[in-house]
């Protein structure tokens, strides 16, 4: 079985490569790292990848758009959300369209893991039919 791929997509620099280096201990290989709407959409576009870890600093219309672009280019792709915006109409629409997963700051690294392996079960899952 291949690695799952992944792609991550953040505003710091020190959080993606963090957040890299805990997708490498759960053997998921990161293909690319964006900074932006623009960088989410061409690294999707080249990548192709399985999973992406978004953490979403964009104003709300814009990351709906940007979400909903992706899911067009890669509708297979999950995408895992992190937001501070605790809102439930945030959540409303992001769930609604296509984040798989949403993970609100500041969150527990734990849960992350849990997301990531439960990601990798489905995923191997769906590649055995």
């Amino acid at each position: 079985m291949s690695k799952i791929t992944a792609i991550i997509i953040g505003d710091k620099i020190e959080n993606t490569r963090l957040i890299a280096e805990l997708f490498n201990l759960q053997d998921i290989q990161v293909v690319g790292i964006g900074f932006d709407g623009k960088g989410a959409i061409r690294l999707a576009k080249e990548k192709n990848p399985d999973a992406i870890f978004w953490e979403f600093n964009l104003s709300e219309k814009e990351e709906i758009v940007v979400l909903q672009e992706i899911k067009q280019i890669s509708p297979f792709t999950k995408v895992i959300a992190v937001t501070g915006k605790n809102l439930d109409s945030f959540q409303k629409n992001i769930i609604s369209k296509k984040a798989d997963f949403i993970l609100y700051k500041p969150f527990d690294i734990e849960k992350l893991i849990q997301i990531l392996t439960t990601m990798q079960i489905q995923m191997s899952k769906h590649t055995k039919h």
